[in-house]
């Protein structure tokens, strides 16, 4: 069962930003309910909604964007998954400190959303404390996290860009 017959949802797949703002825009608009969804590995977690009109997958929006590797940070899509975003890294020698659920579809945006970072957030952290911003594709809005704190995590991601300290290979 797809996870739009799972909610009753019309399921839409945007492939960048501005599609995924002109959907949002359009449900706002006539009230429509949205779900967010990254790989659907969590959809059942937690209560379920009320209203679902529309199933967003980031599913389309999966690439790794800029990887500045001297830099130590990486910028990625919001569908990107945490198996692909670790094999980029590691062309480096380098890793994402998370071990979530099903790794080759859990993607970043859905590991943000629902927290599930596996028990190396326990050494390293919860992927959250490792962002350092956000874009939110409803108004193009970007935040860096230590101006925003928690409150940027709040609502739909479209572009994540993260952190690695020093020491973490």
């Amino acid at each position: 069962m797809s996870a739009g017959e799972w909610f009753g949802a019309t399921v839409v797949e945007p492939a960048d930003e501005n599609e995924t703002a002109s959907i949002l825009r359009s449900a706002n608009d006539t009230g429509q309910a949205v779900i967010p969804a990254g790989g659907g590995t969590k959809l059942d977690w937690g209560n379920p909604p009320r209203k679902a009109d529309i199933l967003l997958s980031v599913r389309r929006m999966n690439r790794v964007i800029e990887h500045a590797w001297a830099d130590l940070t990486v910028t990625v899509e919001a569908g990107c998954t945490i198996a692909e975003l670790q094999r980029t890294l590691a062309e480096h020698g380098q890793r994402l400190a998370v071990d979530p659920l099903w790794p080759e579809r859990a993607t970043v945006g859905g590991i943000l959303a629902t927290n599930d970072s596996g028990a190396l957030r326990l050494a390293f952290g919860a992927l959250r404390d490792l962002i350092i911003g956000v874009t939110a594709p409803e108004s193009g809005f970007r935040a860096h996290a230590w101006l925003a704190g928690e409150e940027l995590l709040d609502g739909s991601f479209q572009e994540i860009t993260r952190h690695r300290p020093p020491g973490i290979k």
